[in-house]
Parts: structure tokens; C-alpha cells; sequence
């Protein structure tokens, strides 16, 4: 019985561990979020930059740039956290999004 009981322990350790989650800063020229993200987490953000509105969009662990107001939309294309390294940046509207 207690094998069993330890067993269950360490599956549980396992799935809530400090791996399911990350977090990450959301920079703008105003203000500076931090947001833990899970697997779970589903959120549409908007944050104001000196174009306009840029939406950023987390869900199943993943967090990306769905609309920005700049021209080239490198944001966008830079791909989802934390796939691409951690980092996305949209400098025309002065956003930035890092894992932290």
C-alpha cells in the first residue's frame, strides 16, 4: 500500500510541476504585465501602442501575436512562445513580449 501511495505522490509531482507553466512579460511604452501561462490559460490581450491596438492571444501553452496595427506584421510572423525562443517583438507600435 504505501508504494502505491508513493507512486501516486510522484505522478501527481510530476503534473504539477513548475514545467506545466512559464510566464511572461507583455512591454509596452506604458506599462509592463506579467501572466503566468499554462497549458489552460486562454486570453485575448490588447495592448495600446503608439499605432494602436495590437492582440495578443494565449491558449494550449502558447502565446502569439494575432493583429497588429504596423506595416511589415514581423510580430505576427515571429511565430508562437514558446516555440520561437521566448521572444516577440513589434517595434513600429513598441510592444514587446518575452518569456520570462
Amino acid at each position: 500500500m504505501p508504494l502505491f501511495a508513493a507512486a501516486g505522490i510522484w505522478v501527481g509531482g510530476k503534473y504539477s510541476s513548475s514545467r506545466d507553466f512559464y510566464s511572461i512579460l507583455l512591454e509596452t511604452q506604458d506599462q509592463i504585465i506579467e501572466l503566468k501561462v499554462t497549458p489552460r490559460t486562454e486570453k485575448v490581450i490588447t495592448l495600446e501602442g503608439p499605432l494602436g491596438e495590437t492582440i495578443v492571444k494565449i491558449e494550449g501553452g502558447k502565446v502569439w501575436v494575432s493583429s497588429s496595427p504596423c506595416s511589415d506584421h514581423i510580430c505576427i510572423e515571429m511565430g508562437k512562445i514558446p516555440d520561437n525562443g521566448g521572444f516577440i517583438a513589434c517595434i513600429p507600435n513598441r510592444i514587446i513580449i518575452r518569456k520570462r
